[in-house]
């Protein structure tokens, strides 16, 4: 296991974002596990940034680590919604590349 220590948070999601586009740019169709939540906007943000300078997630498939029973994907509390307002839509990435579960 490999731990770094950073300054700042902003320091962390752009490490975080850096190793994820390195990942996707050694395996484009890799598959991520993510998270949802507001400390994971900047993460995401940066993940956008380097998408705007060319990093393709076209080919990357993502699933969501929970999502709530019931609630509808284009509901704005679901974690769908979230993940697509926040990393879906300002990047190429598809929903039909995108596997959200409900909870159990």
């Amino acid at each position: 296991m490999r731990v770094v220590i950073e300054e700042s948070p902003e320091a962390v999601y752009k490490t975080a974002a850096a190793w994820i586009a390195e990942l996707i740019r050694s395996k484009p169709d890799c598959v991520l596990g993510l998270a949802t939540g507001r400390t994971m906007v900047p993460f995401y943000a940066e993940l956008v940034r380097l998408y705007e300078k060319g990093l393709s997630l076209r080919d990357v498939t993502t699933f969501n680590l929970d999502e709530y029973v019931g609630v509808a994907p284009e509901d704005p509390r679901s974690f769908s919604y979230f993940m697509h307002q926040h990393l879906v839509n300002p990047t190429t990435m598809t929903t039909c590349s995108k596997n959200w579960k409900p909870a159990c």
